[in-house]
C-alpha cells in the first residue's frame, strides 16, 4: 500500500510537473509571440514616423515651390509692364518725332516757290502727308495730297535723313542701316519695309564705313523672312557683281540669315533684292551686316531703298533701283 500510494505520489509530481512545464512553454511562446508583435508595431511606428516626416517635408517643399511660381509669376507680369511701358514710351518719342517731321514739311511746303509756277524739272518731289499708322503696316499707304516743289537743299537734307540710322520716318530705309534695334518678331516701325506687299521686285541698298574683302553678308529679318532673292555688290570701279542668288531657306522671325560670299570682292555696298511675292505679307529688315575675311563686322552707316511704307506713290527722288542680277 504504501508503495502504491508513493507511485501515485510521484504520478501525481510528475503530472503535475508536465502541466506546469506545458504552461511554462505556452507562456514564454506567448511572451516570444508579445515580443515580435511588440518590434512589428515598433517598426511599423518608425517606418510610419519616417512616412510622416517625408510628407511634411514634401508639404514643406510644395509651399516653397508655390511661393516660388508665386514670385515668378509676378516678377514676370512686372516684367512685362515693364517692356510695355518702355515701349510705349518708345511709340510716344516716334510720334513726336512724326510730328517734328510733319511740321517740317509742312513749314517747307509754304517756302516761297520759284518765278515759274509750275515744278521746275528734275527739282526733287516729296509728299508732306500723314505719318504711318502707330499700329503698323495695316492700312493703305496715305493718298498724295499734291505734289509739293521743295527746294533741292531740302529735299537733299529729307533723303540723307531717311538713309541714316534711328531717323524719325517709320519704315523707312535709314531703319535698316545702324545695329539692330527691333528685338522681336512682328510689323515694328523700326525696321525697313517697302511700299506695298507682295509687289514684286525690290532693293534695299547699303552703304558701309570700309571697302572690306567680303566673307559674309548676314541680313536681320523681323517680319515674314524668305523673299531675299539675291545680293550685289558695287566694287570700287562702280561695277555690280552678284555674290549670292538663289531660294532664301524657310525661317521664322527675327532671323539672322547668313549668306556666304566667294572670296575676292572687295566691296563697301552691298544690295539685297528681294521678290516680295515669295513670302506673303510686308518683308521687313532690321539690319544688315558685313563681316570681312579678316573677322571685322561692319553695320551699315546709310540705307536707300525702292521704296518704303508710307512714302509718296511717285517716290521721294530716291537713286535709280540697280538692276537685279539675271539668272545663272
Amino acid at each position: 500500500m504504501k508503495e502504491a500510494a508513493r507511485i501515485a505520489g510521484v504520478t501525481l509530481a510528475i503530472g503535475a510537473i508536465a502541466v506546469l512545464s506545458f504552461a511554462a512553454v505556452r507562456q514564454h511562446r506567448a511572451n516570444q509571440g508579445l515580443r515580435e508583435e511588440n518590434i512589428a508595431l515598433q517598426t511599423r511606428a518608425r517606418r510610419q514616423a519616417g512616412e510622416i516626416e517625408q510628407l511634411e517635408h514634401l508639404r514643406s517643399e510644395n509651399q516653397q515651390l508655390a511661393k516660388l511660381k508665386a514670385d515668378a509669376e509676378e516678377l514676370e507680369r512686372l516684367r512685362n509692364e515693364r517692356q510695355e511701358l518702355l515701349r510705349l514710351r518708345g511709340e510716344v518719342a516716334l510720334l513726336r518725332q512724326d510730328k517734328t517731321e510733319l511740321d517740317r514739311l509742312k513749314a517747307a511746303r509754304a517756302l516761297p516757290r520759284s518765278a515759274s509756277r509750275g515744278t521746275v524739272p528734275g527739282t526733287p518731289r516729296v509728299f508732306a502727308g500723314a505719318p504711318a499708322p502707330l499700329g503698323g503696316l495695316t492700312a493703305a499707304a496715305p493718298e498724295p495730297q499734291g505734289d509739293v516743289p521743295l527746294d533741292p537743299q531740302v529735299a537733299a537734307e529729307y533723303l540723307r535723313r531717311i538713309s541714316a540710322p534711328a531717323n524719325p520716318v517709320s519704315w523707312s530705309p535709314g531703319q535698316a542701316a545702324g545695329a539692330p534695334d527691333t528685338h522681336q518678331a512682328g510689323d515694328i516701325r523700326t525696321a525697313w519695309a517697302a511700299q506695298s506687299p507682295d509687289g514684286g521686285a525690290e532693293w534695299l541698298r547699303l552703304e558701309y564705313e570700309q571697302p572690306t574683302d567680303i566673307a559674309q553678308v548676314r541680313v536681320r529679318e523681323t517680319h515674314n523672312p524668305g523673299a531675299v532673292t539675291a545680293i550685289t555688290a558695287v566694287l570700287q570701279n562702280g561695277a555690280e557683281v552678284t555674290l549670292w542668288q538663289g531660294e532664301e531657306p524657310q525661317a521664322e522671325a527675327p532671323v539672322e540669315m547668313e549668306f556666304n560670299v566667294p572670296g575676292g570682292v572687295i566691296a563697301q555696298t552691298v544690295t539685297v533684292h528681294l521678290d516680295t511675292k515669295k513670302a506673303p505679307g510686308w518683308n521687313e529688315i532690321d539690319a544688315v551686316e558685313l563681316v570681312g575675311r579678316d573677322g571685322s563686322r561692319q553695320w551699315a552707316r546709310t540705307a536707300t531703298a525702292s521704296s518704303y511704307f508710307g512714302e509718296n506713290r511717285e517716290r521721294r527722288a530716291l537713286p535709280t533701283p540697280p538692276a537685279a542680277p539675271q539668272n545663272q
